[in-house]
């Protein structure tokens, strides 16, 4: 995500540094996992694709196979 919101901020003429959106990142998401109150929690059926380094053609084979193993 960190990556994505950086190449948003360069297209739009920004000169951003990585590290501190990346900090921004992670910092929200420790809040969002902590708080008191509906704490962000992935569901304990919930699949995680870390699709950091695929494409998304990528993306899709690893979801419809996922989608095949479910239903067979």
């Amino acid at each position: 995500r960190a990556r994505r919101r950086y190449d948003e901020l360069v297209a739009r003429g920004s000169n951003p540094d990585y590290q501190d959106i990346l900090a921004n990142v992670v910092e929200r998401d420790h809040l969002d996992q902590t708080r008191e109150v509906s704490p962000l929690r992935k569901a304990d059926d919930a699949l995680l694709l870390d699709n950091s380094n695929l494409t998304r053609e990528e993306q899709m084979e690893w979801l419809i196979q996922q989608f095949n193993n479910i239903t067979r």
